[in-house]
Formats: C-alpha cells, sequence, structure tokens
C-alpha cells in the first residue's frame, strides 16, 4: 500500500481503537449532533497533529513544544489561531464545511470550494461524509480542473546557471501533464518563485537571505519555461515522472488551488525557496514522509529530487531535454567542412541562401546542416527579443527562420540526430555538504587540518551531475593544528568561491568569470597580524584544448581588492589574472594547475601571487583523496594530502 493511503488507514484504525479503549471519539449520534461528534474527534492529538492535516496549513513543531505554520498569509486560516494552533483550525474548517449557503451566496464561494484539499484530507481522516454536507457546485475550481486536464505530474530540474544568483543551484519546477497524445509544451508549469519586483542588487541579496521577500505559486505554459531555460540559458532540463494515483494527484492539485491567489509564504534564499516550497507542494500526495523536513540551514534544488528518490517510490526515470547548444554543437560535428563554410551562409539573414549549393547536397547530408541552422537561429531569435532588437531585424531572423524551416520539411523528420544522453543524471551529484582532515607541510612545518564546506561543488569535485567548468562554494573553513608549536590557524575562510568556466566556440562567446570573497591567515589564529581580507574579481575566456571538455584552459584578468594589518587595515585595490588548465582524467579524477598574480601598488604587500597544482581521485560518490602543492607570496609553500567525506 502506498504511504499516504497506508496513513490515513492507520488513523482510522487508531480512532477506532481509541473508541474501544475508552477515549470516545463520536459521542452518541442521540446525544449530539454529527458536527459535535467531528468537532470532538478532531480534538483527539492522533488527528489534529496528523501528518496530512499538518501539512496541508504547513504546520511545524516550534522549539516550544507548540506549531506555527510557514504559511504567512492570514486569509489561508479559517480560525484567528489558525496559524499557531492545528486543532483550532481544523475544528473551524469542520464548521465552515458544514455551513449552509445563505440566501445570497455564491456556491463558489463556500469554504468546500476554498479548500478541495482539506476536504480530501478530512475525508479519510474523519470518515467526512461530503453527502451529508451543504451541496455545493464549485464551477471555478472544476473549471479550473478541466481546462489543466493533468492525468500526472512531472517534476523538472533546470540545470545550474550562473548568469543569475538565484539560478546557481539549479532550479526545480512541477509540469501538469496532461494526455499522453497532447504535446508537453502546451502543458502548464508550476513554479514558486520570490516577488522581488524591481528590488536593485543590494536589496536583492539582503532580502533575499533574511525573508525579504513575498513568495507565491504561479501557473505558465511550459513552452514559456523551456524558452527561457532551455533556449535563452542554455540549460538542460530533467523532466522525472511521478507515478501518483488518482487521490494523489487530487491532493495535490486541490492543495495548489488553496495555495493560489492571496496567499503567500516569506521568502528565504537559502531555505524557504523554490524548491522548499514546491517539494511541499508534492509532499501532499506522500504526507508523514519527512520530506521538507529533512533540511536544515539549506535547501539546494537537486536535493529536493534525491530526498524524494530516497523516502518515496513515486519518482521515475528522468527525460533529458538537452538545451539548444547541447543540440546546436551535436548537430555542428557531424558537418563536413564543405557544409561547416556554408553554415554561416545560412545564419546570416542579410544574405542570400545558397539555394544552388544546398540543392546539390544529397537529402542525408542537408538534414544535419538544416537541422543545425535552425537550432541556432532559434537561439539567436530568443536573444534577440530579449534584447529588443529593432524589429526589422526581428523579421529578418523570422523571415530566415521560416524559408529554412520550409525546406527542413522536405525531408525526413526520422533523418535527426539527437545529442547521445548524458552518462550521469543530476541526482547523482555528490551531498551538499563536504568534511576534509588533512596533514601537510607549511613552510617545513607539519600540521593537521579540519576542512568543513557548506555548500557546494568545487572544480577539482567529482563532476557526474554538475557542470564540469564550474565551481560555487559558499563559507568554506579550514582550520590546521601544528603539533610542534602547539598552534592554532585559520587558514581561510571562503564566504564565496564562484567560477564559471564556459568554453567558447566560434558561435557561442559566453565569457567566463570569478568571484572570491573570504579571509587568509598564515600564522596563529589569536595573530591578527596574521590575516588578510580579500575581494577577487576577474572576467575573460575559456578554451577547451580537447573535444568533451576533457581540458580546458582560461584566462581571467580583473581586480582585487585587500585589506590587512600591514597597511592598517586600510583597503587597497590592485589589477591581475587569473590563469589555469583543468583537466578531466579517466573515473572522474580531476587535475587543476592555476596561477593568480594582483600588483597591489599603495600596498606594503605590492606583488600579490599564488601557484597551485590540486589532482582528486574520487573513491565513491561521496568519498575523495586529494593531493595539493601550492606556493604564494603570502603564506610559502605548502603540501596537503586530503581526504574528504561529502554528506
Amino acid at each position: 500500500m502506498h504511504p499516504c493511503l497506508s496513513t490515513f488507514a492507520f488513523l482510522t484504525s487508531l480512532l477506532l481503537s481509541a473508541s474501544n479503549s475508552g477515549a470516545e471519539v463520536r459521542p452518541p449520534a442521540e446525544n449530539s449532533s454529527e458536527l459535535d461528534a467531528l468537532l470532538h474527534a478532531a480534538s483527539l492529538p492522533e488527528v489534529f497533529a496528523h501528518p496530512a492535516w499538518l501539512h496541508v496549513g504547513h504546520w511545524r513543531k516550534t522549539a516550544l513544544g507548540g506549531y506555527e505554520s510557514e504559511q504567512d498569509s492570514s486569509s489561508f486560516f479559517l480560525s484567528t489561531r489558525g496559524r499557531t494552533d492545528p486543532r483550532a483550525e481544523l475544528q473551524a474548517t469542520l464548521r465552515a464545511f458544514h455551513a449552509p449557503l445563505a440566501p445570497d451566496e455564491v456556491a463558489d464561494y463556500h469554504p468546500r470550494c476554498h479548500y478541495p484539499a482539506r476536504e480530501l484530507v478530512l475525508r479519510s481522516l474523519l470518515r467526512l461524509d461530503p453527502d451529508r454536507l451543504p451541496q455545493v457546485s464549485c464551477r471555478h475550481y472544476q473549471r479550473w480542473r478541466e481546462k489543466l486536464d493533468v492525468n500526472r505530474l512531472e517534476l523538472v530540474f533546470a540545470s545550474y546557471y550562473f548568469g543569475n544568483p538565484s539560478s546557481m543551484f539549479g532550479h526545480t519546477l512541477l509540469k501538469l501533464r496532461r494526455g499522453p497524445k497532447q504535446p508537453d509544451l502546451t502543458d502548464q508549469s508550476v513554479n514558486f518563485s520570490a516577488n522581488t519586483g524591481d528590488a536593485g542588487t543590494v536589496w536583492y541579496f539582503v532580502g533575499g537571505i533574511f525573508g525579504g521577500f513575498t513568495g507565491t505559486f504561479s501557473l505558465l505554459p511550459y513552452f514559456a519555461r523551456v524558452f527561457e531555460y532551455n533556449h535563452l540559458e542554455q540549460r538542460d532540463l530533467w523532466e522525472y515522472p511521478l507515478a501518483l494515483t488518482p487521490l494523489q494527484l487530487d491532493l495535490v492539485l486541490g492543495h495548489l488551488w488553496e495555495l493560489g491567489e492571496g496567499t503567500w509564504f516569506d521568502y528565504f534564499f537559502f531555505t524557504e525557496n523554490c524548491s522548499y516550497h514546491l517539494l511541499g507542494l508534492v509532499e501532499t500526495a506522500v504526507p508523514g514522509q519527512g520530506l521538507t523536513e529533512s533540511f536544515g540551514l539549506w535547501t539546494v534544488p537537486i536535493d529536493t529530487i534525491k530526498v524524494l528518490q530516497r523516502r518515496t517510490d513515486v519518482v521515475g526515470k528522468p527525460h533529458w531535454r538537452p538545451s539548444l547548444r547541447r543540440r546546436f554543437e551535436h548537430q555542428l560535428a557531424l558537418l563536413h567542412t564543405p557544409e561547416r563554410a556554408m553554415l554561416p551562409e545560412l545564419l546570416a539573414p542579410d544574405r542570400v541562401l545558397p539555394l544552388t549549393a544546398l540543392a546539390a547536397l544529397p537529402p542525408e547530408r542537408r538534414v544535419p546542416l538544416l537541422d543545425a541552422a535552425l537550432e541556432y537561429l532559434t537561439y539567436d531569435h530568443g536573444r534577440s527579443l530579449q534584447a529588443q532588437r529593432p524589429l526589422p531585424e526581428l523579421e529578418a531572423l523570422r523571415e530566415r527562420l521560416r524559408q529554412l524551416g520550409h525546406f527542413r520539411a522536405e525531408l525526413p523528420a526520422a533523418a535527426s540526430s539527437a545529442p547521445p544522453t548524458p552518462s550521469s543524471t543530476p541526482e547523482q551529484l555528490h551531498e551538499t555538504s563536504r568534511l576534509a582532515l588533512s596533514t601537510g607541510s607549511q613552510h617545513s612545518a607539519p600540521f593537521l587540518g579540519l576542512l568543513l564546506r557548506p555548500s557546494f561543488h568545487d572544480l577539482l569535485a567529482r563532476p557526474a551531475g554538475f557542470d564540469p567548468h564550474a565551481q560555487f562554494i559558499g563559507g568554506e573553513t579550514e582550520v590546521r593544528v601544528f603539533p610542534q608549536q602547539s598552534s592554532l590557524m585559520l587558514r581561510r575562510l571562503d564566504l564565496l568561491s564562484l567560477y564559471s568556466l564556459q568554453p567558447m566556440s566560434e558561435y557561442f562567446l559566453f565569457p567566463s568569470h570569478l568571484v572570491e570573497l573570504g579571509i587568509a591567515g598564515r600564522g596563529p589564529l589569536t595573530d591578527l597580524s596574521a590575516h588578510e581580507l580579500h575581494l577577487r574579481w576577474g572576467r575573460g575566456g575559456a578554451l577547451a584544448l580537447l573535444p568533451g571538455g576533457g581540458a580546458t584552459a582560461y584566462l581571467m584578468p580583473g581586480f582585487t581588492v585587500r585589506a590587512d594589518p600591514r597597511d592598517r587595515w586600510a583597503l587597497r585595490g590592485g589589477i591581475g589574472t587569473h590563469a589555469g588548465l583543468l583537466l578531466g582524467l579517466p573515473r572522474h579524477s580531476r587535475l587543476l594547475a592555476s596561477t593568480r598574480y594582483h600588483w597591489v601598488p599603495w600596498s606594503h604587500h605590492r606583488h600579490d601571487a599564488e601557484l597551485s597544482l590540486g589532482g582528486n581521485v574520487p573513491v565513491t560518490t561521496n568519498t575523495e583523496l586529494r593531493l595539493h602543492a601550492t606556493w604564494s607570496t603570502f603564506v610559502g609553500l605548502e603540501g596537503i594530502l586530503s581526504g574528504a567525506w561529502y554528506f
């Protein structure tokens, strides 16, 4: 039996056994009304504290043993105490469901029409009989359900995107699938997002971290999500089917209706974010599994899929929707040299189509050429819309798309070649946090080290399930103990370390960039003169030296801002560059050689340089061994051997 149904059956047995043991659930009919009996049953902890009821109200246990709902809109509750009292809200719901329609009241405004998921839960928990309630039509809700025409759900993961701070961890949304014969691009998608308005950069971060924005659910056609994520941002989409029963599907959709207009949650970038509340919506179908409760200080989108896989049996094998860039580069790799030479003419709307040369190609050679051209022009058109280019340019692009689409329609559709599905899926990524133990030498002094990283991934880590050219580290702290000196050192505190090394190509000239913000130390923790604060920024380019991204070189000029006691903690700025070579080796092993140099002219320490060579050998998905050698003007020479565990 499915966990959701088994919990309902379990509670029913609890109520019956409680009745038989003297804890009266339903007083005799001759002594009370049906509503009084239900209200009495609702006062039992087995009922008002049942996971199914707590979940539709989003109540969580507080540190003092009470309850508080994560739903922050007062209009969501029927009781004035509803936000902190699930029993009062349950009893208020029962009274509202039994309240007759007023003579001038529209049936659609009856509470039964506002709370369809609550009614389904109460039918199971209290054997609530809908035939004994006021009869209402709920036409608005029924029309909404008929318009959506949903027969299954898919949880969609949009891969990591480093062009937007809110998408660096990836993103999840829910796809409402219609019948199998309906094109999925016309389906609706459910998204939870912060209402940031026109917030500036500073308030965007501050408000997002400390709950300064409201978060709401919204519906949007799936093709609009595909256009945004798949086409403009070049993100792969992974679509995980959810095997839900009709009752579970009704619970999810009914609760989505309850969380509609007029309701909101406070939005927190690291905790109560898009993926957290989307998982909470899905959890309506499988209460009692502790899905959202399994998260602590942060919620990473891919972790919501992992926990759903581990604690339920509803997640199926994902379908991969490659980005436009992946599809274009796959078609480009199939072209012969003459066809590659012809491609720029097809992509330039202001140039005459080479019809003679195109017609001279065999049909099997025209297919990849036209497919490549159509993929790129689709991307270019979307980018032009986003950039609000002049209308004549847009019309020229559309005309070229129509022309090439006409030629492609004359060829067999089955002749297209799709990119090969990646060998690893997003949920195969290592866990979010990292703990490492190390031993090494610094200035010939041996040490033992401990490193803790709350999140997330670095360039040397096992790349399966992640972008192999990206790094996002937040809050990584490394301390060292020197037994001979009996001293403790804070080697570094990386508040933020972001690298995005997107290899450039003839058709995609995306820049690479880096941001580093943190504290570095080279002496005892108590010696402030042995520490510095730094901010580094760089922007440049990366090149793939081998096919498939096996070797990537990068160069990023930039600047640094530094403060240390040698300059009396005054801010000093300088310019410089970062460069490196990243190699992918067999069995997910990685090698990174990097260098950094900054010239800080108004500082006592003008030359800031570092050379580093590091290697990583994964042992399992969540364990690894690393060897690192570094020389810097700040610390000197150091070598480290470490073992790490992701958790």
